[in-house]
């Protein structure tokens, strides 16, 4: 495979990250943000393709469970396969496990991450 040299600006935070990263798995720096921005990219290939989708949505927040995540899971009852809430020793840990339209999927993501919380798609069943 041919590759391609290019700069990228980091915060000096997630640059001792990588690094950290890098030194604990006994590789070099590319290959951390090389897997990295694979990981970025076939998701966003994954959700720009329309069909029918199933996975996990994981939200966690280090404070209480915004008020609002129970109406908008609410909204997407058409996707919401099953949904659980768990206190974690840090935090609440939400599993949203989801099947329907791609987009639909997408769109649930998009107004989790408008809470500002970490939210995590793990698409299964799709290549």
């Amino acid at each position: 495979m041919q590759k391609v040299r290019f700069g990228v600006s980091i915060p000096k935070e997630l640059a001792k990250d990588v690094n950290e990263i890098s030194e604990a798995l006994g590789v070099d720096r590319s290959m951390v943000v090389r897997s990295a921005l694979e990981e970025h990219v076939s998701l966003y290939k994954h959700s720009a393709t329309e069909h029918d989708c199933a996975g996990v949505l994981v939200v966690f927040s280090r404070k209480e469970t915004p008020m609002e995540l129970p109406s908008i899971i609410d909204e997407f009852k058409d996707l919401v396969a099953n949904y659980s809430h768990s206190h974690v020793k840090r935090g609440c840990m939400n599993v949203i496990v989801v099947q329907g339209p791609s987009c639909k999927v997408m769109e649930l993501h998009k107004k989790l991450c408008s809470l500002k919380l970490s939210v995590r798609f793990i698409p299964v069943g799709h290549d």
